[in-house]
């Protein structure tokens, strides 16, 4: 279920199972690159080195996602 602030709400059909599982590593991935992006962000002083990290980053999972079919972690 996603809450919008204006009231509204969502609820996402698809069957997304693998993440937010124990034991996935998904929480743990998120821990860690979130630390990364925060020790760019406070190394360079510019908010947008870590933002487009975060995209550069995400592009490499969309391409490997594609590339391997890992759909779960999409």
């Amino acid at each position: 279920m996603i809450a919008a602030p204006d009231g509204g709400a969502y609820h996402y059909e698809n069957d997304a199972r693998g993440l937010g599982t124990a034991g996935s590593g998904d929480v743990l991935a998120g821990i860690i690159a979130g630390l990364a992006y925060a020790g760019l962000y406070r190394a360079t002083g510019n908010l947008w080195t870590a933002i487009i990290a975060h995209a550069v980053t995400n592009l490499v999972l969309g391409l490997w996602v594609l590339h391997s079919g890992a759909w779960g972690y999409w």
